[in-house]
């Protein structure tokens, strides 16, 4: 059960992860504060997937899963938040011009 909701997390979060790290990397100069970490990490996370499915106990399935849990957290945070920023800004746009509108 444990891998199965680490796969299942990489799996959501890595649908607006990974293409957004791929965004990262390909527009910014930067590439290693931004997207570079979020592969490192769901790579990370897909080690610790494979070996918590061949653990002997199930405090060491647990651990592995933590683990991989909190890398796709901390890599994903940048992408989703700016994700969710610019969907809320873009969701608070009244009029179809929207941006420089005064009522």
């Amino acid at each position: 059960m444990p891998p199965i909701a680490l796969a299942y997390v990489m799996g959501l979060l890595g649908i607006l992860t990974l293409p957004a790290a791929v965004l990262y990397v390909i527009v910014s100069n930067d590439k290693v504060t931004l997207g570079l970490p979020a592969f490192l990490g769901y790579a990370f996370s897909g080690v610790m997937w494979f070996y918590s499915r061949r653990t002997a106990t199930l405090r060491w399935t647990w651990i592995l899963v933590a683990l991989g849990l909190v890398a796709v957290i901390v890599v994903s945070f940048v992408p989703v938040s700016a994700f969710a920023l610019a969907a809320y800004d873009e969701w608070k746009e009244t009029q179809p011009g929207g941006r420089g509108y005064q009522p």
